[in-house]
């Protein structure tokens, strides 16, 4: 009987407990490449990347709020206000009014404005259009004039009673020979957004704080429909505006030879007590890596793996197609005459955080999926099934029997079944005394202790377990004994002695 044949007999023989009761992390395969960056930086500049459509935002407003946003954002300061003088700033409240408060000013939004083609100016517009332009010029040829409030300076006067000259009314605009439609769109201010320009135009919108306005001028158009550049390449560009690298301020990609694609307001601020969060790492993806994941996924084919899904597992499988849609992992393989298709998804980190401590809200995807180099799992199956529980390092069934009852009725333990308590060379009481009297005050001990979860099956082997029990005011140890909280617990396998 060969190894392979042995730990398979081994694993049939213990369970699928005992196999997933160890832990097997240092043989899992590593899926960093599937992770995506946390930010754009310099470095990114002129890398070439593809759209991920559907982690592009909705623009349309749902839930349209019935309060200003300058309401919305006095009542949450009443509020707050009310919670930390009354409610001791409890932090549960505040961020829930915040979130609360936050999604009604997020739909609030903000009104887009941008000009559209319409159709090509008749004779008589033109004409119109060249009589504003030569008004405009006879006044612009004006030198020294009257400035209001006195005094004399250089400039130019414009007469009000004259329109400008691309101005046909509030809505019709007209340059060169084309006239432009005035369009507007309202969206949530908190998602990015996008518009289209030409290739070498500087053109850069301006933004109304008291209207809560983005006009863009004609030549730059703000795009919500992406279907027309799903197949696109965009490639990353690092302009500057003045002296300053506009990396930190939008993202600009070269979408073809004609036209870039300028992308604003990636980076926002969910609420006054959240850092800023980074939307466009997660709508672009680096077309290099996605073949560097291609090309290690195929590697993967060739590889022996052991593959653990729906309680079963999979040892060598033959993998005939694997591959990675931005959010899941799909497997197809055959395994003992049969054919399986699996998906495994990443999860979010709970755990992830800014480097300022804030938990990082965008739900960055781990992809740790339960898929093991077979060699290495095999020897860490028959290190684990190998493993064996120590002899007590001294002969006390009496303080056994204490110990194990204080384990039994201790809280902390309530979860799992107490299968052995071990004595170690710290198994004896220790006495601590008052520092400044001298008198005894309790006493501690420490030991391993052997145990089975209820809830899951398995075994779980508790080194040094901290017992402690205080003396009472006549010198007796009538007090219950404590245990400490199980943690760092080694998996081990079940039914040992």
């Amino acid at each position: 009987m060969n190894i392979k044949t042995a730990l398979t007999l081994t694993v049939i023989i213990f369970g699928f407990n005992q196999v997933f009761g160890q832990d097997f992390n240092e043989c899992k395969v590593d899926f960093f490449l599937l992770e995506s960056q946390e930010s754009f930086s310099t470095d990114d500049n002129g890398r070439e990347y593809v759209l991920i459509s559907e982690n592009l935002p909705d623009y349309e407003i749902k839930n349209k709020p019935t309060k200003t946003f300058e309401e919305i954002k006095s009542e949450l300061s009443e509020k707050l206000k009310d919670n930390k003088d009354y409610n001791k700033n409890n932090p549960v409240v505040r961020d829930s009014l915040v979130e609360h408060y936050s999604e009604l000013a997020h739909n609030v939004g903000v009104n887009i404005i941008w000009w559209e083609k319409s159709r090509e100016a008749t004779e008589d517009e033109l004409k119109e259009y060249k009589k504003r332009i030569k008004a405009y010029d006879k006044q612009a040829s004006n030198g020294f004039h009257n400035l209001p409030g006195g005094g004399t300076g250089y400039g130019k006067y414009w007469d009000p009673s004259i329109p400008k000259p691309e101005v046909i009314d509030e809505n019709t605009q007209i340059r060169n020979t084309t006239l432009y439609q005035r369009k507007q769109k309202r969206i949530r201010d908190d998602l990015p957004l996008f518009w289209l320009q030409p290739k070498d135009s500087a053109f850069v919108f301006q933004y109304d704080r008291d209207s809560r306005e983005y006009t863009f001028p004609i030549g730059a158009t703000p795009v919500f429909d992406f279907d027309l550049y799903k197949n696109s390449s965009f490639v990353l560009r690092n302009e500057k505006q003045g002296n300053y690298s506009s990396m930190w301020k939008l993202l600009v990609f070269m979408v073809d030879d004609k036209h870039k694609l300028a992308m604003y307001n990636f980076k926002f601020n969910q609420g006054q007590y959240e850092p800023s969060m980074d939307y466009s790492i997660d709508i672009f993806y680096e077309k290099k890596k996605l073949a560097k994941i291609d090309e290690f996924l195929n590697s993967l084919k060739s590889k022996e793996l052991v593959i653990q899904a729906d309680g079963e597992e999979f040892i060598n499988p033959s993998i005939t197609d694997i591959s990675f849609n931005l959010k899941a992992l799909n497997i197809s393989f055959t395994s003992n005459g049969k054919t399986y298709t699996k998906e495994f998804e990443g999860y979010s980190d709970p755990n992830y955080r800014y480097d300022n401590g804030w938990p990082d809200r965008r739900a960055k995807q781990i992809y740790n999926f339960p898929i093991y180099y077979t060699y290495c799992y095999n020897k860490k199956l028959e290190d684990f099934n190998n493993l064996t529980l120590r002899d007590d390092y001294i002969n006390d069934p009496t303080l056994k029997k204490q110990l194990y009852n204080a384990l039994t009725s201790s809280p902390e333990w309530l979860n799992y079944s107490i299968e052995k308590v071990i004595l170690t060379n710290k198994s004896q009481w220790a006495i601590v005394t008052n520092k400044y009297t001298g008198i005894k005050e309790s006493r501690f001990i420490l030991a391993d202790v052997y145990a089975k979860s209820t809830k899951t099956g398995k075994c779980y082997l508790q080194k040094e377990v901290y017992f402690s029990q205080k003396l009472d005011p006549l010198g007796e140890y009538v007090y219950s004994i404590f245990v400490s909280v199980p943690q760092t617990m080694q998996p081990y396998p079940c039914n040992l002695k």
